[in-house]
């Protein structure tokens, strides 16, 4: 039974992720025997004393198939006038975060808290043929640089999280990945890359690609396995400046 492991990011990362096992919920004959799914972490923030992990939770919430979203909590913050305004949770997600800063908290990491969460959303689903595994449990933040004529340097830093529900589309001056250079890969990561009859990398957008990539040993661990590559042609092309071999690639749109 064929052992797959996904490099995901971002919305496009759970929708590859979710028609992959879609095999899985129905028993299809060729389904793959595994799928282990390694999230981006980089997209990660803290906002309201919660720690937010939109890529995690994507995957997570998508392939457990999430209830439809409600807002009263977003809503409620809406109302007191609390910043940011941009961040607006759905209520199934706010109970993830609630959950996931709790264990944090106590002491656990970002591995085993997912593991934990998983038992809820995925579990019941695919028994033990899912997995979903946070590339690092260091925290790593990406802020990237716009452009801001009242500001003196002429640039506004933002969390990435800020540029996407504010600014998506806005030219981007410079990124700054904080904290990858000194991550490590968690737990499971890089025997689940070495360990795949096929790995594949779904970054998402340009910046999925430095959040999954660029942790180190991540790039090293796929030299001897079959890589595919699903983006578009500039993401397909960041990934193979990183000394990455693509043996397929699957266009993707923007």
């Amino acid at each position: 039974m064929q052992k797959i492991t996904v490099l995901a990011a971002g919305a496009r990362g759970a929708r590859f992720s979710n028609d992959l096992v879609a095999g899985l919920r129905t028993g299809a004959a060729d389904a793959p025997g595994s799928v282990t799914l390694v999230a981006n972490t980089a997209a990660d923030a803290w906002l309201h004393g919660l720690k937010v992990s939109p890529d995690l939770d994507l995957l997570m919430h998508t392939l457990g198939g999430s209830p439809a979203a409600t807002s009263t909590v977003a809503a409620g913050l809406a109302a007191y006038g609390v910043e940011p305004a941009w961040f607006a949770p759905a209520d199934h997600e706010v109970a993830t975060q609630l959950v996931r800063t709790q264990m944090l908290e106590a002491g656990y990491p970002l591995s085993q808290v997912t593991e934990a969460l998983c038992r809820r959303w995925l579990t019941p689903l695919y028994a033990d043929r899912v997995r979903l595994l946070p590339v690092t449990d260091d925290r790593v933040e990406t802020h990237v640089a716009v452009a801001d004529a009242a500001s003196p340097s002429g640039q506004r830093a933002l969390h990435l999280q800020e540029y996407r529900a504010r600014h998506e589309g806005e030219p981007v001056e410079a990124v700054a990945v904080v904290g990858i250079d000194s991550a490590s890969p968690a737990p499971g990561v890089l025997d689940a890359i070495t360990g795949a009859d096929e790995v594949v990398v779904v970054p998402g957008d340009a910046f999925g690609v430095a959040g999954l990539l660029d942790v180190p040993g991540v790039t090293a661990a796929l030299a001897g396995v079959r890589v595919v590559g699903v983006g578009t042609p500039d993401e397909l092309a960041a990934i193979e400046a990183r000394g990455i071999t693509l043996a397929a690639t699957r266009p993707t749109t923007p």
